[in-house]
């Protein structure tokens, strides 16, 4: 009978004259970081370590290892530090947050999480998150690749934090954002602006923060996409996950902070 082998760690690999650079580039403020990644069906992780000088020969391969179950952990949560002992920890977490990662990785590697919450530093996670920034994502593949499937899987399975719409040659701004129409209310004829898709998870996302809210478009190529998002393409521009540049847009802006004459920008996470 042969034994029966369970894999409970994975590793990198990188030359020592790799990590020994990349220590340098810290140690002079600039910023280093060593990063492995972790792919399983189509789901991504990236794998973090503390930067340490190496005495080994340059061209030496140093193997950096992390437990499988520190990944499956992150693949639930979003983000996880494993305590690898001597106070050094190691960091797995989902590819949206990333940006968290490089905002914080110089404490992330020597201070428990427990210690940087209390410090106010607050790790997200699936459900309740103030750190992980808007994003712009991009699914692209043939009819019938999955691309829908792998919104419900790694994105978005509860449609109250979703608007989905499909794009098509007839789809139009007024759709998307919102149009004025007449409503006839106790024999009254008024024109309120009726919120589209767009406006609509814009104020649950601004509404409640503590979750993530998520416009989804599929077939976006169908329909005339400059026509659609209009003024509202700028909002796609983004600095650390907030739109770089605001619009004026007293429909908008009215509905999502009561406030006509508010700045809209965009926070919410698209596809």
């Amino acid at each position: 009978m042969f034994p029966t082998y369970i894999q409970r760690s994975t590793n990198i690999q990188q030359k020592s004259k790799y990590i020994n650079y990349a220590y340098r580039m810290a140690q002079q403020e600039k910023p280093a970081v060593l990063l492995g990644v972790y792919k399983r069906e189509g789901q991504v992780i990236f794998c973090a370590w503390a930067l340490k000088p190496s005495t080994a020969a340059p061209e030496t391969p140093i193997s950096k290892q992390i437990k499988i179950n520190s990944i499956a952990e992150a693949m639930k949560s979003g983000f996880v530090q494993q305590d690898k002992g001597g106070g050094e920890f190691a960091c797995a977490f989902r590819r949206e947050f990333m940006f968290f990662y490089l905002n914080n990785y110089k404490w992330f590697h020597g201070t428990p999480a427990t210690e940087l919450t209390e410090n106010g530093t607050h790790l997200p996670n699936a459900t309740q998150n103030e750190n992980r920034i808007g994003e712009n994502i991009l699914l692209y593949g043939v009819p019938g690749c999955g691309k829908s499937h792998t919104i419900k899987r790694d994105y978005c399975d509860d449609e109250q934090y979703m608007e989905r719409v499909v794009f098509h040659p007839d789809y139009t701004y007024s759709d998307f954002v919102g149009q004025i129409m007449p409503t006839n209310v106790d024999g009254h004829i008024s024109y309120p602006f009726i919120p589209g898709p767009f406006t609509r998870i814009l104020k649950k996302a601004t509404d409640d923060p503590n979750h993530e809210y998520f416009l989804v478009i599929e077939e976006i190529n169908r329909g005339n996409a400059p026509a659609i998002f209009g003024e509202v393409f700028q909002l796609l521009d983004r600095q650390n996950g907030v739109s770089e540049y605001g619009i004026s847009n007293a429909d908008i802006a009215k509905v999502v902070y009561n406030d006509p004459i508010a700045m809209v920008t965009c926070q919410v996470v698209g596809d």
